[in-house]
């Protein structure tokens, strides 16, 4: 069994190991062809997770099945029991919307050189409970998957440099093609 699940990793088939006991769980799934991308997030904190964000070099950060009319948003919509706002953070909306103070951080010390914009999602009705997932709804377009994530919980932790898993996505028929392919060959070199 730990053959094939190499195999198919290797492949891609399987979702990136997350991190045992990290206080969120992100799998950033990527569609190259729509240059749109999905976060399936798991909130391990212990606590409501009150926001959250992933940088980025460019791109709009906004919820599937949201509106775009909703005052101080990009984006609002709402999954299960809870609503979260979606907005796309700079260097100057980082500072006046009081985010250097909440992280006691710079904007330059919470992403990775290069990067320009930090896709954020606040909660505005409830918010994800610990132990929750969340997937095909916080979403981003327009640019290419990165890797850093930062957040605060109801609690008042805050926390960056959280990792952020990527899943780029392999076409599943191609994929479960070169797996019946490859299964014949690793028997084959098992036995003799």
């Amino acid at each position: 069994m730990k053959i094939l699940t190499r195999i198919m990793a290797t492949m891609g088939l399987v979702v990136a190991s997350q991190a045992q006991g990290a206080v969120l769980d992100i799998i950033e799934n990527y569609d190259p062809a729509t240059q749109i991308g999905t976060f399936t997030v798991t909130n391990n904190s212990g606590s409501n997770l009150i926001g959250f964000g992933v940088s980025n070099v460019a791109g709009q950060a906004y919820l599937i099945g949201g509106t775009s009319n909703f005052p101080g948003f990009d984006s609002f919509g709402c999954q299960s029991y809870w609503c979260y706002g979606a907005r796309t953070l700079t260097a100057s909306t980082w500072v006046s919307e009081g985010f250097d103070l909440l992280f006691n951080a710079s904007f330059s010390d919470v992403v990775e050189p290069g990067e320009n914009v930090i896709f954020w999602y606040d909660a505005g009705d409830g918010a994800m409970g610990d132990g929750e997932t969340s997937s095909n709804f916080f979403a981003y377009s327009n640019t290419l998957p990165q890797s850093i994530a930062l957040a605060y919980f109801g609690n008042g932790a805050t926390y960056t440099n959280i990792p952020v898993n990527t899943n780029n996505n392999v076409p599943a028929p191609a994929a479960l093609a070169m797996l019946l392919l490859g299964l014949p060959l690793l028997g084959r070199r098992l036995t003799g």
